[in-house]
């Protein structure tokens, strides 16, 4: 184009994993995932400095699509769109929107996921006798097992961003960069860890 070169990238990519979790709570559970991707992005220049038009001393548009076929999460496309514009030189304000997806991690689904064992002596935490009576006379010796972090109906997390900004480069000082920057970020269906339950308690002594 007048103003530069347009620039295209394209990519795919497979993957082929699963987890074998060893637990206590039903044996070995044996989880695959398969995930097929399809990604590019374009940048186009739009103005330059030689096209000399007021208000416009560079302008620069730039997109992405990405394209995800989980085996055991479902389809997904999202995009970004950006753009850069220095109104003069040096000045330079840029904005960009798009979406994500993240499926849940293979451990997050499963529903014999579970925590390890934290012990009472480093934690400094108190059982309640409602729970394990016997524990009461050993308190430094007792030990609970947390579980969570695992849900078998887990959807995947999507969310929204926009980012806006600007940033000054003047000539009068040289190596001074001035940056102003402001993210938004909204998320639907959030994957995170939950509060822990106490699943069951021993005592050692």
């Amino acid at each position: 184009l007048p103003a530069g070169e347009v620039k295209l990238a394209v990519g795919f990519e497979q993957y082929e994993g699963s987890l074998l979790n060893q637990n206590n709570f039903g044996g070995n559970n044996f989880n695959p995932r398969s995930i097929s991707s399809v990604f590019g992005e374009l940048f186009v220049p739009l103005v330059s400095p030689d096209t000399a038009i007021p208000g416009i001393y560079e302008l620069q548009l730039n997109g992405s699509l990405r394209y995800d076929d989980y085996s055991d999460a479902g389809k997904t496309t999202n995009p970004r769109i950006g753009v850069n514009w220095w109104p003069v030189e040096g000045l330079k304000i840029f904005g960009s929107w798009g979406t994500s997806f993240r499926a849940p991690g293979l451990a997050d689904n499963d529903p014999f996921s579970q925590t390890g064992v934290i012990p009472l002596v480093t934690s400094g935490m108190q059982i309640s006798p409602a729970i394990c009576s016997a524990c009461q006379a050993i308190p430094m010796g007792a030990i609970y097992q947390p579980i969570g972090g695992a849900n078998g109906n887990l959807a995947p997390e999507t969310s929204e961003t926009y980012a806006i900004g600007a940033d000054w480069t003047p000539d009068a000082v040289r190596g001074l960069v001035v940056s102003a920057k402001y993210w938004w970020l909204s998320y639907d269906g959030q994957v995170s860890t939950p509060a822990f339950n106490v699943g069951r308690v021993n005592a050692i002594n």
